[in-house]
């Protein structure tokens, strides 16, 4: 079992500057297919509530019904945004919670009773692509796998 949802360590400044850096470079390297908007959002839930419960000299969440206030010291963020509306931030909600987080991110959909890659914020690919990607089953992504390692 592991102690925290997230770690958060001594390269998380550095590696959020790097992943800023990456993503300016190649756009591509966040994707998300449109009806993943939701779960998106339910990541930003997850990840917000677990670090200020983790970290809590780090990072704060209030909530006032479905308005929100950030604030993440450690990168110097506060930000203020109604739940759900994408438009309140400062960018997709993928993104947005991405450069706050160390790790890749792939969210994964539920259909055809397979699990299908239909978002996520890939900075450090081995071999791969998102962009190629995203949008594939399970199964069809790691038979690619499979055959680029022969």
């Amino acid at each position: 079992m592991f102690e925290y949802f997230y770690d958060i360590d001594e390269h998380y400044l550095s590696e959020m500057a790097e992943r800023e850096m990456v993503m300016k470079e190649r756009p591509a390297s966040c994707l998300m297919l449109p009806h993943m908007d939701l779960a998106c959002w339910d990541l930003i839930d997850v990840t917000m509530h677990s670090l200020s419960k983790d970290y809590p000299d780090y990072f704060s969440l209030e909530k006032q019904g479905d308005q929100w206030f950030w604030h993440n010291r450690l990168l110097n963020r506060k930000d203020h945004f109604t739940f759900g509306d994408s438009s309140t931030l400062p960018e997709p909600p993928l993104a947005y919670i991405g450069k706050q987080v160390q790790g890749d991110l792939a969210l994964m959909d539920q259909r055809e009773n397979n699990l299908f890659m239909d978002a996520g914020l890939i900075t450090c690919p081995a071999d791969w692509s998102l962009a190629f990607d995203v949008g594939m089953s399970f199964a069809q992504w790691h038979e690619l796998c499979a055959i680029c390692s022969q």
